[in-house]
């Protein structure tokens, strides 16, 4: 469970010493999500992908990679949130972090406040379609069951409850969403890792408290550097998600 109002970046120097590329992967967390909030990220990642990857990997050009989407993780309940990832061999991950933050306020801004009845319904069309798509391969099916059955949820009809949310959400429901995920410095929860490559070693000390930033000693709005030899200490630190025997209720 990451603190809110706390920007943890976990730096690393890439292992082999010859590599000239950087990497970052930031998540902002959501937290425990119900069935409908889930369908909302999704909704959101279905909106944003196109205007993410045409900003940083078309026209500034960041790197060969660039990904968005929503990131989730099951243990009876689910905790889920937005990811990034970016590959460069121009930017360091200090830089690439600075231009990510960028094109999410001009996404709230010039895309997502503005976007019109008509384009979010094409976004659920295209949405729903690919949740009810059946699987293509009985392998895929069983993935999909199995996974019910080992996080005791036995929720057989998931996609569909996803495409209803998704039917019912609304431009407001995403603006919120997103402004408390993503934008909110104050309520955000994000961790970045920050890979480093050999033309872009770290300008900072790695590890500690890092930078304040203008709230002062006060915890909120503030970045924490990790160094890898702290990853577990920092785990051991925050509480976990409480773990709930069934997560959504079925109507089907």
């Amino acid at each position: 469970m990451l603190d809110a109002g706390v920007d943890h970046r976990l730096c690393a120097i890439v292992p082999n010493d010859a590599d000239t590329n950087s990497s970052l992967s930031t998540y902002f967390q959501a937290g425990l999500v119900t069935a409908a909030q889930t369908a909302q990220l999704m909704l959101l990642a279905q909106i944003m992908k196109e205007p993410c990857f045409t900003q940083l990997r078309t026209r500034e050009q960041l790197g060969y990679i660039v990904g968005s989407g929503v990131k989730s993780m099951w243990f009876r309940s689910m905790v889920a949130g937005l990811s990034f990832r970016v590959l460069s061999k121009t930017h360091g991950p200090e830089d690439i972090l600075d231009r990510l933050e960028a094109f999410l306020g001009q996404f709230h801004r010039e895309i997502l406040t503005v976007l019109s009845l008509s384009e979010l319904e094409r976004h659920k069309e295209a949405l729903i379609t690919n949740l009810l798509e059946p699987p293509k391969k009985m392998v895929g099916e069983a993935s999909m069951h199995w996974e019910e059955i080992v996080n005791g949820t036995l929720e057989w009809k998931r996609n569909q409850l996803y495409a209803d949310g998704v039917r019912e959400a609304g431009r407001d429901d995403l603006i919120e969403l997103f402004d408390s995920v993503c934008l909110n410095k104050e309520k955000r929860r994000v961790v970045s890792v920050m890979m480093h490559g050999k033309h872009h070693r770290p300008m900072r000390i790695l590890g500690g408290e890092g930078t304040t930033g203008k709230d002062g000693p006060n915890l909120r709005g503030r970045v924490v550097y990790l160094k890898e030899e702290d990853c577990l200490a920092f785990r051991a630190a925050h509480a976990l998600f409480p773990c709930s025997p069934s997560m959504f209720t079925s109507k089907y």
